[in-house]
């Protein structure tokens, strides 16, 4: 049997978690004047972008660093596209919060797009996903925690009825109160 070759016996790198998800982003303010650079940062309870402005023309006047955060109840949708001749990938965000869209420069009616660089659209994948299925999973755990437990198996419920009860055709007129 021979061994192994010394490379192979190395731990494997871990899979990055959700609360080390990052991804630079880009976005045109000001009509073209201005430029939004930052970071979106994303934990698996919301999403954080930190971001400052700059002029467009000469890149010298800018903002000073700041921050929203965007918890998951204000995500209506996220998705990314490939943009112009696939080369282009961007983050579109909607969000049902004006408050917060307002804060930021370069959202429009509700929406922002955020361009991010070529080679970062795995990473725009994984931030993309990440984010839906979060919002997914708070979403189904908002409407399961509003809806009755459910009873023990075998116990009959309201709906269900025995055969010497009542026969198929009554049962389905009836209303459970």
């Amino acid at each position: 049997m021979t061994a192994l070759p010394e490379w192979s016996q190395a731990p494997m790198p871990s899979i990055p978690q959700v609360s080390q998800l990052h991804l630079p982003i880009r976005a045109e303010t000001h009509q073209g004047l201005g430029e939004l650079e930052g970071m979106l940062l994303f934990d698996g309870r919301e999403l954080r972008l930190d971001f400052q402005t700059s002029d467009s023309l000469f890149g010298v006047l800018r903002s000073k660093p700041e921050s929203v955060i965007v918890p998951l109840a204000a995500i209506q949708s996220v998705r990314c596209g490939l943009g112009f001749f696939w080369v282009m990938p961007y983050i579109a965000l909607e969000l049902n919060d004006f408050q917060l869209l307002a804060r930021v420069p370069g959202a429009n009616g509700g929406r922002w797009r955020l361009r991010v660089r070529y080679r970062d659209r795995q990473a725009l994948l994984r931030m993309t996903d990440a984010v839906a299925f979060a919002r997914a999973q708070w979403l189904h755990e908002r409407l399961a925690s509003d809806l009755p437990p459910l009873p023990p198996y075998g116990v009959p419920t309201p709906l269900s009825s025995t055969a010497e009860d009542t026969n198929p055709s009554e049962a389905r007129r009836r209303i459970p109160e």
